[in-house]
């Protein structure tokens, strides 16, 4: 239901999704600047970097992640030898 239709001030929405959004980009930052140097989150972060990837593109992957939580346990993830 929009928020018109509920009585609500049609900003409520725009203002809870703005809220989220504040609220994912700082658990990112929070993650990110207390990452481990010897961790394999650490590790995979920064491959990810050294190949191109923009601290942009790992905050992208990390909402969509965040969106989608509920899926990631039933997810397989392909592992490779590292050379």
């Amino acid at each position: 239901m929009h928020p018109f239709e509920a009585g609500l001030p049609p900003d409520i929405e725009t203002l809870a999704d703005l809220a989220a959004e504040i609220d994912v980009r700082e658990r990112f930052r929070r993650w990110f600047d207390t990452l481990d140097a010897s961790s394999r989150a650490a590790d995979a972060v920064r491959r990810g970097l050294l190949l191109g990837a923009r601290p942009d593109k790992l905050l992208e992957l990390f909402i969509a992640l965040n969106d989608n939580w509920d899926l990631l346990p039933d997810a397989t993830w392909p592992t490779h030898p590292v050379p």
